[in-house]
């Protein structure tokens, strides 16, 4: 998928992506993000870099329980930005090339997601020239 960075992003500020999904059981599937983040202007990067969460933010009890996973582990090791992604100069319109799957065998049989999405700070709700803050 591809996601384009609102006008409205506090520029060089981390981006928070997470997947909603259902959950049905007490374990968890490892879900597994890559990514290249690009501004405009820049080459595409050649390598993603990839994420992965195999935790949740709500306590399955029973049934079929709405979960949140937050993407906070790069390439198999803890992220010390809180399970943002470091923006390093991003800005506006900026581009994430994403690719969302699974890669585990905790979790037989199909998984549920229902949307992916990026939190992010906002600083004013627009910009004041097409590509411009």
């Amino acid at each position: 998928m591809v996601v384009q960075i609102p006008h409205s992003y506090k520029e060089g500020s981390s981006i928070y992506p997470h997947i909603h999904w259902q959950q049905t059981g007490s374990l968890f599937p490892v879900w597994k993000m890559d990514y290249k983040w690009f501004n405009i202007g820049d080459l595409v990067p050649a390598t993603f870099t990839t994420l992965e969460t195999k935790t949740g933010i709500k306590t399955w009890e029973s049934g079929n329980l709405h979960q949140v996973s937050s993407f906070g582990i790069i390439n198999g090791a803890a992220n010390s930005s809180g399970g943002g992604i470091s923006a390093n100069s991003k800005g506006i319109s900026s581009i994430l090339l994403i690719m969302i799957y699974r890669l585990d065998n905790v979790v037989y049989g199909n998984v549920s997601g229902f949307q992916f999405d990026v939190h992010f700070e906002k600083d004013i709700d627009g910009s004041r020239q097409e590509f411009i803050k």
